[in-house]
């Protein structure tokens, strides 16, 4: 087991696909042209995991 007072680093996955970064830029771009606050609804799914939270535009709530 672990030393649970240490802290993980997390590496991303090089794969070829979009990076996270360019994904929650589309998210934010796709939730803005809705009209809705990007800051609030991205936090709202990241603190409920309810996927709802995300416009379907532009194949938003599907590629975060």
């Amino acid at each position: 087991m672990s030393n649970l007072t240490d802290t993980t680093k997390l590496h991303p996955i090089r794969d070829g696909r979009s990076t996270a970064q360019a994904i929650l830029e589309h998210v934010y771009r796709a939730l803005q042209a809705k009209g809705y606050d990007p800051i609030t609804q991205i936090t709202g799914f990241i603190l409920t995991g309810d996927p709802t939270y995300i416009t379907s535009f532009n194949n938003a709530r599907s590629m975060i």
